[in-house]
Parts: C-alpha cells; sequence; structure tokens
C-alpha cells in the first residue's frame, strides 16, 4: 500500500479500491470498513478534498435499502470513480 506522510491513504489506492468495487473483487461490507476509520476516528487530518470525499462515499458503500439490498450498485460505484478522476484531474497533488 502507498500512503502519504500522515498515513492517509494516497490517491492511487483509492482508485484502486473503487476498481475492486467496480470489478467485484472486494465486497462493499469490506470497502466500507477500510475506508470508515478515516472518516469516523479524525476527519481533519485529511487535507486533500478529493481523497476526503472519495472516502466518505467509500466508508458509505455498504449502507443497506429499504429491503436489505446494498443502496449502491456498481452503476453508483463507477460513478464516484468518474468523479474522483475529475477531481484529481482538476486539483493535482502538490
Amino acid at each position: 500500500m502507498t500512503f502519504y506522510s500522515n498515513g492517509l491513504p494516497s490517491r492511487k489506492e483509492i482508485r484502486d479500491k473503487l476498481e475492486s468495487l467496480i470489478n467485484g473483487t472486494l465486497t462493499p461490507q469490506t470497502i466500507s470498513d477500510w475506508a470508515g476509520p478515516w472518516i469516523n476516528n479524525d476527519p481533519d487530518e485529511i487535507n486533500d478534498f478529493v481523497v476526503w470525499r472519495a472516502l466518505k462515499r467509500l466508508s458509505g458503500a455498504d449502507i443497506l435499502d429499504m429491503d436489505d439490498s446494498y443502496l449502491h450498485d456498481k452503476n453508483n460505484f463507477i460513478s464516484w470513480l468518474a468523479d474522483f478522476q475529475q477531481g484529481c484531474a482538476l486539483n493535482p497533488e502538490k
């Protein structure tokens, strides 16, 4: 894994997690469990808005609908990846 010096996941790692959701190699529960600690423990440490937004979305990837199916599906994950990539293009890393 590649991390920032402060322990946050890199943009590459975020992209890899989104791609894993899309291709089904990781479950929404696994991704949510992975992203949740950064959002829930100390969100003020995240100073990259693109990373923050992606982690926030990923932390909710396992939300269930009223019929106990996942609220978000592959189409949502594809949209999240496109939004993430656009955010990266518009806000290059420093």
